[in-house]
């Protein structure tokens, strides 16, 4: 249990940076869903392992977290590598919005969009 625990705590830390960056609230019916499972890892971590677990999740960048959710990261601090970047949410260039799949449209860079091949 204590690695699931450390897990929601790190998962919390994370999703915490990322909702107080973009300056959301946490919607009231997510925390409902919230409160049980932060009270679970603080009773299975005790306050100072959890603390340590949900600061640990903040300091990880988007790629981060998104690997840690998904089970592919260490369990001891942030990502590192190639493909990590070098800021909190990564890279190291200018923001680049992401590709479309072939088929969907896609920005000209003029307010317009483009369309690639149909989907079949």
């Amino acid at each position: 249990m204590s690695g699931q625990a450390r897990r929601a705590a790190q998962l919390l830390g994370a999703a915490d940076t990322v909702r107080a960056e973009a300056g959301a609230n946490v919607m009231p019916f997510l925390a409902l869903l919230l409160a049980p499972a932060r009270e679970s890892a603080l009773a299975a971590l005790g306050t100072a392992r959890f603390q340590a677990g949900f600061e640990a999740g903040q300091r990880l960048d988007r790629d981060g977290g998104l690997r840690l959710a998904l089970g592919k990261l260490a369990r001891d601090g942030p990502a590192r590598g190639p493909g990590c970047g070098t800021g909190r949410w990564g890279g190291s260039g200018p923001a680049r919005a992401p590709r479309s799949p072939p088929g969907w449209p896609r920005s000209t860079g003029s307010g317009s969009l483009a369309v690639g091949s149909a989907p079949r």
